[in-house]
């Protein structure tokens, strides 16, 4: 009713009839009216009609005043309903009893009607003010909130991009004398780790960088989050030296003891111009981040301009891998492995090229690594070895035999439960049994997960395949602990033993004792690199028999492997 001419409700609380409407007559022009006998009744209109304000005898039966007036303000639903007393003369010390209990004001009878409107409206004006006053704090909170959230990232407490790069300027600006320099790392492979971990294992170790960079940027610079996996500081170029940055990450990192090896690597710039944009600075810390990426030799680099052509070429080949492969740009060759002994080729090994449409031929050098980086390396393999297999199929649908053809498997394979699963089905799809395809992984591969490869090493050779390990003593890793932990059937040794000229001997002499072990150990050996009529003559002296390289035959097409086959299967 009066509600709806947008007037106050006043609840009156009286026991005297007459002093209630008395009351209702002074105020019915300000308020909208709503009576009471008592407390106990007041509480109960309360609670179906709410008020605005509240005036209030202290003096009646069943539930008093000042019981009312505590009961309410115990109450969070009605706290905050401003509270008038209303005493006589004649009550001593309830006026101070009434503020005490959280009324607002008292007015004392005789009422002068104006003058006590005017108190009651100052009243509920000072209820209305403190509560502008409380809403203006939570909306100041709410903003200081957000601000926060801007301004740092959540996750890891680390300022966000915007934020790091205007403090950033900042800081650098009013250096004077101080050289910075800025700092961008990137965690290897996080996208798999989260793939094969999940969320929660990735946002420990995100946490965990974050808590580990704030301690260094600690009264000295900047810590900031950017992506996903990229972090970045700004400090002073003297303060502390890149490979401890790194050292230390990898410390704190390798405590929680995840089952995955995770590499940190980092791009530095040392700021020679204070007067370009922290963007920018970090955009080359970027470059010479991306120009180590990946590497088993480095971890960090300083940017220089000649990494610009670099990094172009490999956002060209990240740009255009995925259509690349759906689109058939590439295809395995096959180069022969050749035996001294017998005079013809024993097996082969599937390499992967990509033609691409204008740049023609790009060599697995310029792609390999950044793939892995990516996880693309993942479907690479897959389709190098179904490529194989359908290799295989058509060579024994013609000639009926084929010579075992051996395929690349990345470190990022053996996180793949399903990795033997997905042989067995390659195998049953093209009628193939494990013996055709045999298995090459390389040293570093073991090195970044010992315990999980021969696990997996295990499971394979179980069900039939061989494996090998490419490129043995080119690796990171001791490669006899490799031979001592890993059942494998054989090595690919390194091309390096097979390059320069032999001067002294003692690559000869290490040679022919890694030939020697090998058949001690029961396994085949072959060696990789091989051009030249004097290296093979090197290795028939060692007194190896399997051999890889140009000098016999360069990889070649799959038409033209099947021809060459054709021609090793007339052969008496």
């Amino acid at each position: 009713m009066e509600r709806q001419e947008k007037k106050a409700a006043m609840l009156i609380v009286d026991d005297q009839e007459t002093d209630r409407s008395v009351l209702a007559q002074i105020f019915k022009d300000a308020f909208a009216i709503f009576e009471a006998v008592n407390g106990q009744a007041a509480l109960c209109l309360l609670e179906k009609c709410g008020a605005d304000v509240i005036l209030l005898d202290t003096m009646m039966p069943v539930m008093d005043g000042f019981e009312f007036l505590g009961a309410i303000r115990r109450d969070e639903r009605f706290a905050d309903i401003p509270v008038v007393m209303i005493t006589s003369r004649e009550e001593s010390g309830s006026e101070v009893r009434a503020i005490e209990l959280g009324a607002l004001d008292c007015l004392v009878r005789p009422l002068h009607p104006a003058v006590a409107v005017r108190r009651v409206q100052n009243v509920m004006a000072r209820a209305e003010n403190e509560w502008r006053k409380i809403e203006q704090a939570a909306q100041l909170r709410q903003i200081e909130e957000m601000r926060q959230k801007i301004e740092r990232d959540p996750l890891t407490g680390l300022y966000g991009r915007e934020s790091f790069c205007r403090r950033a300027a900042e800081l650098i600006r009013q250096a004077g004398d101080i050289r910075y320099a800025v700092f961008c790392f990137d965690i290897s492979f996080f996208k798999v780790l989260n793939d094969l971990f999940g969320m929660e294992m990735g946002d420990l170790v995100l946490r965990t960088v974050g808590a580990y960079l704030r301690h260094v940027a600690s009264g000295l610079g900047l810590a900031g989050r950017f992506t996903a996996d990229r972090f970045v500081l700004a400090l002073p170029e003297a303060a502390v030296g890149i490979e401890i940055i790194l050292q230390g990450l990898d410390d704190a990192v390798a405590a929680l003891s995840i089952p995955h090896h995770i590499q940190f690597y980092a791009g530095v710039y040392q700021v020679a111009d204070p007067t370009i944009s922290v963007e920018q600075m970090c955009g080359y810390a970027n470059m010479a981040l991306a120009s180590v990426k990946g590497s088993q030799q480095r971890q960090s680099a300083v940017y220089d301009e000649a990494m610009q052509e670099k990094i172009r070429e490999e956002q060209m080949l990240r740009r255009e891998m995925d259509y690349a492969l759906e689109s058939g740009q590439f295809s395995i060759f096959i180069q022969p492995v050749r035996s001294l002994t017998q005079g013809r080729d024993v097996a082969g090994e599937a390499l992967v090229r990509w033609f691409h449409p204008v740049r023609q031929m790009i060599v697995p050098d310029r792609f390999l690594a950044l793939f892995e980086r990516s996880g693309f390396i993942r479907r690479l393999d897959r389709f190098a070895c179904e490529e194989a297999c359908k290799l295989l199929r058509r060579i024994l649908d013609e000639f009926g035999r084929a010579l075992p053809l051996s395929v690349n498997i990345s470190r990022l394979d053996f996180y793949d439960e399903d990795l033997v699963g997905f042989f067995l089905g390659l195998m049953e799809k093209y009628c193939l049994t494990p013996d055709h395809l045999w298995l090459e992984l390389t040293e570093n591969t073991y090195a970044a997960n010992p315990r999980q490869v021969v696990a997996v090493v295990r499971r394979l050779r179980d069900v039939g395949f061989r494996v090998f390990v490419d490129g043995f003593g080119s690796g990171q890793t001791s490669s006899l602990n490799l031979l001592r932990n890993m059942p494998v059937d054989g090595i690919k040794i390194a091309a390096s033993f097979m390059e320069g000229e032999e001067s002294d001997g003692r690559r000869q002499t290490i040679l022919q004792n890694l030939l020697t072990m090998a058949r001690d150990l029961h396994m085949i050996a072959a060696v990789k690199g091989v051009e030249r009529e004097d290296e093979v003559a090197r290795l028939r002296a060692a007194g190896g028999d399997l051999v890889q390289g140009y000098y016999f035959a360069p990889p070649l097409s799959e038409d033209d492997y099947v021809a060459r086959s054709r021609g090793e299967a007339s052969r008496p």
